[in-house]
């Protein structure tokens, strides 16, 4: 028998049709479908052998082109031949050798979340001002959707927050780790600051758990009105990137953008018939 060894993979996905990553008995995931793909191709005779890891259990609709997963095989890791047997939404794109005990899940240096939002009169000054008092430790229990009683405390590195044109803004969230939910309400303070629903003093209303009957924060969207993206998970590792892999993703990613702006141009006709009516 084959020695095995460990490796980790960067890995692209698009969320829509997925309920999340992690494997559920019911309904359709992406770890579900890596383990079919991973079957297929025989790189494990029983799954516990794998010992599959994760960085991110990322919700339904969150896209990845960040997440890392690991597993242990005894087979020669030929990328094309595990994405022949993925759908175009799901793809792996890089990888590499690592130590027997590498744990995805808790050897990040950091995580990289970005949310794209369309919104109109947004105060972005206002915003990354906001954005500094969310940096540091705090207590995330009202700003996310975790099971009491677990620990909520987290630090977040760094916020950065730009205007991509008129309407489309960007967020990006740095920190080690995040619970459910937490940089969509982050995101969601932060829009509500951005639009003076919100005084920035009252931000730091949401770091005291002693408020959370008080305080009601809702997740930014994240299919209508907004995307959210697993931008990155760091480890300081040199990953190997097939070019072959990459291709294929960006043709799929190409002809979702350009049904994408057929779909909207075709509406913005709509839209402008009407203001036509006299």
């Amino acid at each position: 028998m084959n020695k095995s060894t460990r490796y980790a993979f960067k890995l692209f996905y698009i969320g829509d049709r997925y309920l999340g990553f992690q494997k559920q008995k019911n309904g359709m995931t992406v770890q579900g479908r890596i383990f079919k793909a991973l079957k297929k191709v025989k790189i494990f005779e029983n799954i516990e052998d794998l010992n599959f890891g994760y960085s991110s259990r990322t919700d339904k609709y969150v896209h990845s082109v960040g997440q890392v997963i690991a597993f242990n095989t005894s087979k020669k890791i030929i990328l094309p031949e595990i994405n022949d047997n993925l759908p175009n939404d799901i793809k792996f794109y890089g990888y590499t050798e690592t130590s027997s005990d590498f744990k995805a899940r808790y050897l990040a240096k950091y995580r990289h979340y970005k949310y794209v939002s369309f919104r109109e009169n947004l105060d972005i000054d206002l915003m990354n001002k906001g954005a500094k008092k969310f940096t540091g430790v705090h207590d995330f229990r009202i700003l996310s959707k975790s099971p009491h009683p677990i620990k909520t405390s987290r630090e977040i590195y760094d916020i950065k927050i730009q205007k991509i044109n008129d309407n489309i803004i960007s967020i990006d969230v740095f920190g080690r780790s995040f619970m459910r939910e937490m940089v969509r309400r982050i995101a969601s303070v932060l829009l509500d600051l951005g639009e003076r629903k919100l005084h920035i003093n009252d931000i730091e209303k949401y770091f005291y758990p002693e408020n959370k009957n008080k305080i009601k924060v809702r997740a930014a969207p994240i299919k209508d009105g907004g995307e959210l993206i697993l931008y990155n998970c760091e480890y300081g590792l040199k990953f190997k990137f097939i070019e072959y892999s990459m291709y294929k993703i960006k043709k799929f990613l190409w002809k979702r953008i350009r049904d994408r702006y057929a779909s909207l141009y075709a509406n913005k006709s709509l839209f402008n018939y009407f203001n036509q009516i006299e």
